[in-house]
């Protein structure tokens, strides 16, 4: 069977977002803002500010728009990224590191649903978008 490869919209995101929340989290994530970002370097992002008791305020995901994904690809993504929101929600890693409570909730997803969470993404399921090179008269009038 052929890998079906998209760019996903904040649409996407968002109703992924619904789904994965239910049923990773059981629903105990607000939902945060969404962005997608042009970044090759950034897949993935979570990020939030606290406020004095240390709670999350304003949270959002950022996903690379800069890439095409799988199904599975963006599971894993986002799922990623959820994780390290989680573990600030709950406060069992304000910093948003890849520490021990990370590693652990990633490992136990892995083997309980079959995600692929790691520290780092790796780039299988995914690639970058093709842009069209701007000719000689566009960039002379841009």
């Amino acid at each position: 069977m052929k890998n079906t490869y998209y760019t996903p919209s904040i649409y996407d995101v968002m109703c992924l977002f619904e789904e994965y929340n239910k049923k990773f989290f059981n629903g105990e994530l607000m939902l945060p803002r969404f962005s997608l970002i042009k970044d090759k370097k950034i897949i993935g992002r979570f990020v939030c500010g606290f406020d004095e008791n240390d709670n999350v305020d304003d949270p959002e995901i950022l996903i690379s728009e800069s890439y095409e994904y799988t199904d599975d690809k963006l599971k894993d993504v986002l799922v990623h990224e959820m994780i390290h929101y989680y573990l600030a929600e709950t406060k069992q890693d304000i910093r948003m590191k890849h520490g021990k409570a990370f590693k652990l909730l990633a490992e136990d997803f892995n083997l309980r649903y079959g995600t692929n969470i790691e520290k780092t993404v790796d780039d299988c399921g995914m690639r970058l978008v093709k842009t069209k090179k701007k000719g000689f008269l566009s960039k002379l009038f841009s």
